[in-house]
């Protein structure tokens, strides 16, 4: 008869996921130290807001528990604290308990690097790519510039408001959707993600800003001396949020002022590689969702160059880039021990499946988690 594994050897893979974002982390903050590129570890607000929200989170999902607990599995409160208690202890909690204060604190540290390097990347280099990536997009779309596609939209009308709140909602979206990822999503799926992210910022924000180095059509003028080619787009954004966040963000570059999260860099788009990310999450974790941000991915993309920020071909790089680091991470935790997703996420579970057993099935205990031999299947 097969033996189920125990709580400690099943845990051996999500420690494992932990150790490769830990690494991740000590890698991008080393580099950052041997470049002499000093993050606000410590101090920033998004470290204190980090340790803030952190108890919160965790005390949010053991009350998300209880009440799922009372709701569904008991059907009622009157055994709910001995349910609970069973269900507090188990590997399953202990591990998602973990990983709320390790994803949550360690991205923050993957922000506070990322930010200290862009606004950096002056120092380490010289913004000379801003001719060649504008040249790139004239050829990708036929000797236009890809702004000019969506110019027929009237500043100030409704598809150019929608536009601009879609940009704008991009830092408070994602900042949800860690917050989510961290404290509700499948644990393999989970860590996934954060594998995911860090990996991008530390090879698309970091390695390709700098060796990319860009400003977008915004900043094109400042940075190549032409000040006829995107002229015409900068009257056309006039009087907008994205122009005046454009021009404060050029004046403490210039002035060499840190700003939290300030500094300037086109390629590749963090705001299409983020939000092609959390497509990515959302879809494992609930295909309606995904859908929803594949369309929220357009929205990103074609507002990114609609409002000047970037070239096009930023966001195309981005994607390309999302995608191959997502199979990366994929490929990691199946090296560590870790099942395909398809094979044991399943919504509102996050047990890995144990090997069959043979001879007459044993009844469950009271407190044994569902195993995914008699868990619902997957949605699709």
């Amino acid at each position: 008869m097969s033996q189920r594994p125990s709580d400690v050897a099943r845990l051996w893979p999500a420690l494992g996921a932990y150790a490769s974002f830990a690494a991740l982390l000590g890698i991008y903050y080393a580099a950052a130290r041997l470049l002499d590129v000093r993050p606000a570890i410590g101090t920033s607000l998004s470290t204190m807001l980090g340790l803030r929200i952190v108890p919160d989170l965790m005390l949010a999902y053991v009350a998300g528990r209880a009440a799922w607990i009372g709701v569904v599995r008991t059907r009622g409160f009157a055994d709910l604290r001995v349910a609970l208690k069973a269900d507090l202890v188990s590997r399953r909690t202990a591990e998602r308990l973990l990983g709320i204060p390790w994803f949550v604190l360690g991205t923050v540290l993957a922000f506070d690097v990322y930010g200290a390097f862009k606004q950096a990347i002056p120092r380490l280099t010289s913004y000379r790519w801003d001719g060649p990536l504008a040249g790139i997009d004239w050829l990708l779309h036929l000797g236009r510039d890809p702004w000019t596609l969506t110019a027929w939209i009237p500043n100030g009308s409704w598809g150019f408001r929608l536009i601009d709140l879609a940009y704008t909602a991009w830092f408070l979206t994602l900042i949800l959707t860690i917050l989510a990822f961290a404290t509700w999503a499948p644990l393999r799926l989970r860590a996934r993600f954060f594998v995911s992210l860090t990996a991008i910022l530390m090879v698309g924000g970091t390695l390709g800003a700098i060796v990319l180095a860009s400003g977008g059509p915004a900043y094109f003028a400042e940075f190549t001396g032409d000040t006829e080619r995107f002229a015409p787009l900068l009257v056309y954004l006039g009087g907008t949020g994205a122009r005046d966040g454009q021009q404060i963000l050029w004046e403490a570059f210039a002035s060499g002022s840190e700003k939290l999260y300030g500094g300037i860099s086109a390629m590749p788009s963090m705001h299409v590689a983020m939000v092609v990310l959390m497509a990515l999450g959302f879809y494992g974790w609930n295909r309606a969702l995904g859908a929803l941000m594949i369309v929220y991915v357009l929205l990103i993309q074609i507002g990114s160059v609609h409002l000047g920020w970037h070239y096009a071909i930023d966001g195309y790089a981005s994607i390309l880039l999302t995608l191959w680091v997502w199979s990366i991470s994929g490929g990691l935790l199946r090296r560590l021990g870790w099942p395909d997703p398809k094979d044991v996420e399943i919504a509102g579970a996050d047990e890995t499946p144990e090997p069959a057993a043979v001879g007459p099935r044993r009844a469950a205990r009271p407190d044994a988690p569902e195993s995914a031999a008699t868990a619902s299947p997957a949605p699709g």
